[in-house]
């Protein structure tokens, strides 16, 4: 699920370090750590970024029943 990979993602540094890389707030960031559902936004693909991750839409396959 998005929410624990995220999280995993702000667990490896502290809440002040990810704010001062990412411009994220620091509530948010608390937030993202404790796998609290969230907004997807500019700031946040962003600030992901930074910390070397991408988000990707991927499609998925479905398989139809004849």
């Amino acid at each position: 699920m998005i929410f624990d990979e995220v999280a995993e993602v702000m667990e490896q540094e502290s809440i002040r370090e990810i704010s001062r890389k990412t411009g994220l707030k620091r509530g948010r960031v608390n937030s993202l750590k404790n796998a609290c559902p969230f907004y997807l936004d500019y700031d946040l693909i962003f600030a992901l970024e930074k910390l070397g991750y991408e988000f990707k839409l991927v499609k998925k396959r479905v398989k139809v029943s004849s």
